[in-house]
């Protein structure tokens, strides 16, 4: 299981942590995320009937997953919102969008489960072929954007290789799985 940690340690963040465990399949990937503290205060977005591709997530809080191939530059960007709303993105290098790389289709429903003091959430993510190698080794980060009723808003990883917080760099992206 993966713990992540925020960028800015504040009195606010203090009160959360945040975990990921992974669960590589032969053609998914299974992610169970867990937000422990006073969930009451976040900014959650309202439920939508119909959950779909949506842009800008990261405006609020969600969670996220970035994935890599080993000695590749692409990589590719999941984010799941609360609302049930997702987001993918394929980037061939550093924050540099693909042509049409957006993946549309839908996902299967997004499992999230509040109480008073954990935010869960299950999601299984396909595994498609915008990897060169059957079976590749695969570099992640998981990320978490927490946005607090109080405006606050904290941006969570495994790790934040950067001088201010940017998921996309590659160098935060310290875990590692194999399909199958």
């Amino acid at each position: 299981m993966d713990q992540l940690r925020p960028f800015a340690p504040t009195p606010a963040a203090a009160a959360f942590q945040i975990f990921c465990d992974l669960d590589f399949k032969a053609d998914a990937l299974e992610l169970r995320y867990r937000i422990q503290g006073p969930v009451d205060e976040l900014m959650l977005p309202m439920t939508v009937s119909n959950p779909h591709f949506r842009d800008e997530l990261w405006t609020t809080t969600c969670l996220e997953i970035f994935l890599q191939e080993s000695g590749q530059s692409a990589y590719e960007e999941w984010n799941f919102s609360p609302s049930g709303n997702w987001a993918y993105y394929h980037f061939e290098s550093y924050r540099q969008l693909s042509g049409g790389a957006l993946r549309l289709q839908p996902l299967e429903p997004l499992n999230w489960i509040k109480n008073d003091h954990q935010l869960l959430l299950q999601v299984k993510i396909p595994l498609y072929q915008s990897f060169t190698r059957e079976r590749p080794l695969l570099r992640y980060g998981v990320t978490a954007v927490v946005h607090l009723k109080s405006g606050e808003k904290q941006y969570w990883a495994m790790e934040h290789a950067g001088e201010k917080p940017d998921f996309h760099v590659a160098g935060s992206f310290k875990g590692e799985g194999r399909p199958g």
